[in-house]
């Protein structure tokens, strides 16, 4: 019989301590579990010896929580003995009525994240007296429409209980519904903010003068490639020069909506040599930075990935806005 099973007879059948011996062709060590009601639950402790069959006896032997029972639920805690995580990693089912300790406390925080959280979040007013960063939630805003996420979510919620709080839980010393209430209220008022700034991020997504058609065309045709770098081609007054860059890096400096350095590009050197042959800068200060408005192609392994073809329009048109 495995260790597990034989664990799980025992406790189902005994409150006390107990004692169980492995066969020699099976390693041969000796298990020794003790028990003790804690609440509406007992937990088990054990050691671990080998040959010695008293080896318990020495008063200097430290015990370790090993299970937590509860009515006909036994919840192992993963590592000595039983090694419980392996069981999911083989796909390898636990004796019936036995989980992993560990396991329940996912459960309950997935169940708070998916269920409890969203529910309340939904229920929750826009504060409009709420003090809101313009600048930050026009970045947030476009950073979403750029990355084709769609639109502002439910927030994902962190873990709520740690393995003490379900441990409490099983006890009886902490109801769950009761908690998990208590811990929402507290934070109700950095939620509502939360919300309250999503609305705004939500209506500048909704707003066609938050990211320009060309913007958005750059940023589709990027996403549809999985490329480490792409040569993008910029203008300046009639002077046109290409240099190699990341894409993630285009798509970042639009978000921000700010200018390109030499050193964006995949070398300083080609960086500065497309400066060079633009007669643009690279401080903020400067009248001739570069910008995404000055992209007008950009190509991928010698074919033509976006191209501008009404550049010099649009880039009359955009000149001025930020």
């Amino acid at each position: 019989m495995k260790l597990i099973e034989e664990f799980r007879t025992k406790v189902l059948n005994s409150q006390g301590s107990f004692v169980i011996i492995e066969p020699e062709k099976n390693g041969g060590k000796i298990f020794y579990f003790v028990q003790g009601n804690v609440g509406k639950a007992r937990y088990v402790y054990g050691c671990q010896g080998y040959k010695n069959i008293n080896f318990y006896s020495d008063i200097s032997r430290e015990l370790e929580l090993l299970a937590i029972v509860l009515g006909s639920r036994i919840y192992v805690c993963d590592g000595f003995p039983f090694n419980a995580q392996l069981y999911n990693a083989d796909g390898i089912p636990l004796p019936e009525g036995v989980f992993r300790f560990a396991d329940i406390v996912k459960r309950a925080n997935d169940y708070v994240r998916d269920v409890v959280f969203p529910e309340f979040y939904s229920n929750l007013e826009v504060c409009y007296k709420t003090d809101i960063n313009p600048e930050y939630c026009r970045t947030a805003a476009r950073r979403i429409i750029f990355s084709g996420m769609g639109g502002v979510g439910v927030p994902v919620y962190m873990d709520m209980f740690n393995a003490q709080d379900i441990a409490d839980m099983l006890c009886g010393f902490m109801d769950f519904d009761k908690e998990t209430g208590k811990r929402l209220e507290k934070e109700k008022d950095q939620w509502a903010r939360k919300k309250t700034i999503d609305a705004k991020i939500q209506e500048l997504i909704e707003s066609p003068e938050t990211a320009l058609p060309w913007e958005k065309a750059i940023a589709n045709r990027l996403r549809s490639l999985n490329a480490k770098m792409v040569t993008a081609e910029f203008e300046m007054e009639g002077k046109k020069s290409s240099a190699k860059i990341c894409p993630g890096i285009i798509i970042n400096k639009m978000i921000s909506e700010s200018y390109f350095d030499y050193y964006n590009f995949i070398t300083g050197k080609k960086g500065q040599e497309l400066f060079k042959n633009l007669g643009v800068e690279s401080y903020l200060l400067s009248k001739r930075i570069l910008t995404c408005k000055n992209i007008c192609k950009i190509m991928y392994k010698g074919k033509v990935l976006y191209e501008r073809k009404d550049y010099k329009r649009q880039y009359i048109n955009v000149s001025s806005t930020k």
